[in-house]
């Protein structure tokens, strides 16, 4: 395999930050691995010999990384640079290998503000003419980029994120983190991931089960979902816990009662992934790649209709035994997927260059 310049400056981010930790961290345990890590300042590196590192103090979006990471990485001509996200350093004189999540920007661009997409155009139109190879993990994904780049689907390689292993065996957590049943969500709060639908919900849910809670992992609490709590008067129902260390996260799904996600497009969908594996009974969104690869293992709703939402959570709440055969249908399709896996078609296709 070629030497490779691993650009890990998101390594603390929240979807970023766990590809990074699995597939990167991967391709050096790989033992075929040669090359240069390249890590932020003051962040959490990946476990690698320390000769490996470069270091900067600019992070990803800041106007300053399209010269000083081309800078930094002059040395070594030799290398490919592999970005894990299609807005990468532009001035960079290495081949490139880049991986597109998804395309959300393009796809629901009324969501973003105008200046994102403008601004992120011009990278993938690039990336059409420089990239060695394209990653991304899903067929959803690699049909975005051909119908909105034209980039030939034979330039896309779809390879499919993973779970850690470790969550299909592992008991449960505990303690439970809270003496109060509820149901769970995990992700940011960004428009596009409909977070207001599962408030609107909610109530319905409460006039049966007026016990229960709705957990939000993950945030921040915007305005918007600020507003609809106090319009349907949740103030007490509503919990948001902000980032969690992992071990933390896995006790919070562990004793769940359900877990939902009403993103309206995923480039993959990973957080109800995880919940499946935990045998966590899931409720999910169709958006974008996410019934392509949750298959079978969810019961699926329309993210536009929260009367529908509510009706399918109370069905499963009032039947535990239709919640323990959705549990179990949900781990046998998340066991598909795993991080070793991943790695190894990532190793497959870069040996090829």
């Amino acid at each position: 395999m070629r030497p490779l310049l691993l650009d890990c400056r998101k390594v603390e981010d929240f979807g970023i930050g766990t590809y990074l930790s699995f597939i990167f961290q991967g391709l050096v345990d790989s033992g075929s691995f040669s090359g240069r890590l390249i890590h932020l300042k003051g962040t959490r590196r990946l476990r690698a010999p320390g000769t490996s590192f470069l270091e900067t103090g600019v992070p990803n979006y800041d106007p300053r990384e399209h010269v000083v990471i081309p800078h930094l990485c002059a040395p070594f001509r030799d290398h490919l640079f592999f970005s894990p996200h299609y807005l990468y350093p532009y001035f960079l004189s290495q081949p490139l290998i880049v991986t597109v999540h998804d395309l959300i920007h393009f796809r629901l661009s009324h969501l973003f503000p105008p200046w994102k997409v403008a601004m992120a155009r011009p990278f993938l139109k690039r990336i059409r003419q420089r990239a060695q190879v394209i990653f991304t993990g899903s067929e959803t994904t690699r049909r975005d980029l051909e119908e909105l780049f034209s980039i030939p689907r034979e330039r896309v390689r779809v390879v499919a994120d993973g779970v850690e292993e470790e969550l299909f065996t592992l008991p449960p957590f505990e303690p439970p983190p809270a003496d109060y049943p509820y149901l769970l969500y995990v992700g940011n709060t960004k428009r596009h991931k409909n977070v207001g639908l599962l408030l609107e919900a909610f109530p319905t849910v409460l006039s049966r089960f007026p016990d229960l809670r709705l957990v939000v992992v993950g945030g921040p609490e915007s305005e918007d979902l600020l507003s609809l709590k106090r319009e349907w008067n949740l103030s007490s129902r509503v919990v948001y816990t902000g980032p969690l260390e992992r071990r933390e996260l896995f006790r919070w799904i562990d004793h769940a009662l359900l877990f939902l996600f009403p993103s309206l497009y995923e480039g993959f969908g990973l957080p109800p992934l995880e919940a499946m594996a935990r045998r966590v009974p899931t409720l999910s969104s169709p958006g974008g790649s996410l019934k392509e690869v949750l298959g079978d293992g969810v019961l699926f709703f329309d993210p536009l209709e929260a009367g529908e939402l509510a009706e399918k959570v109370l069905h499963l709440l009032l039947h535990p035994g239709e919640r323990e055969r959705l549990a179990q249908r949900g781990y046998e399709r998340a066991s598909s997927f795993t991080w070793k896996g991943s790695v190894d078609s990532y190793l497959r296709e870069l040996e090829k260059l």
